[in-house]
């Protein structure tokens, strides 16, 4: 599976403390509904699970209660959504460190918006050429063999 990066607001660092209403407001804002809310051991707490229960979202964020997460284990979709958030934190971790460099050198809000808006362009750019390059080397496998 491949992702292509379609769209990141900076929206600053979320610190488990905070509530899960608070972050909510802030992703809304510049993002579309979300259905489920995946994150580790870190984000789990007694007011995230009551206050993604009020908003009827999915909470796929990993327990850090062994029972709970046992039964949570059961449950395919959130086996499904963690497996997904692992992947897409690695992309994230390529995108960081291949596109954006460390530190990220631009000053200002906007300044920095606009440096990873293009860095995402840049890297959408990149998987899309590899894509195609990858699909033209089976099209001529697959002419070459019929020949």
């Amino acid at each position: 599976m491949t992702l292509i990066l379609v769209g990141v607001g900076l929206i600053g660092v979320i610190y488990a403390g905070a509530g899960v209403m608070d972050k909510f407001s802030t992703l809304n804002k510049s993002a579309r509904h979300m259905d489920s809310y995946t994150g580790d051991r870190g984000f789990d707490s007694a007011n995230a699970r009551t206050d993604l229960e009020e908003l009827g979202i999915i909470n796929a964020i990993c327990p850090r209660s062994v029972p709970l997460l046992k039964e949570k284990l059961e449950d395919e979709g959130f086996c499904l959504l963690q497996k997904r958030r692992g992947s897409t934190e690695g992309r994230i971790g390529i995108f960081k460190n291949a596109y954006l460099g460390t530190p990220l050198r631009s000053k200002g809000y906007e300044n920095r918006k606009t440096r990873i808006e293009w860095c995402i362009l840049g890297h959408n750019l990149w998987k899309l050429a590899a894509m195609a390059a990858q699909k033209r080397a089976e099209l001529e496998a697959e002419l070459a063999a019929a020949a």
